[in-house]
């Protein structure tokens, strides 16, 4: 029963917003043309379908090359973390070098 208060609450608040949201022009004017171009691009796939088809090809294809380059980006940066670390690990391994007497400054 909660659930269903909470989902209203919701709904009527979306709603609220976009009430609002509209009250100014400029929104106003690109929410119509949005949707006016939406409305458009609905009507020309229902008529082809294979136009969405080919559409939703090219973009997955897009989609799917955007997504092998920034996994590739990803993985080069882990590769050269590595390598810093590996770098990182070899100084802290190194014995400290013991200074040879004061510094020059504070000698006689």
């Amino acid at each position: 029963m909660g659930e269903s208060k909470m989902l209203k609450g919701l709904a009527i608040g979306a709603f609220a917003g976009m009430a609002l949201s509209l009250i100014d022009g400029p929104t106003r004017k690109k929410t119509v043309h949005c949707l006016k171009q939406s409305g458009s691009h609905a009507k020309g796939y229902a008529k082809n379908p294979s136009h969405a088809i080919q559409d939703l090809r090219i973009k997955y294809e897009q989609w799917s090359y955007t997504l092998d380059s920034q996994i590739k980006n990803v993985l080069d940066t882990l590769n050269q973390m590595e390598g810093y670390l590996s770098k990182v690990e070899q100084i802290d391994e190194e014995p400290p070098k013991q200074l040879e007497g004061p510094p020059k400054q504070l000698q006689g």
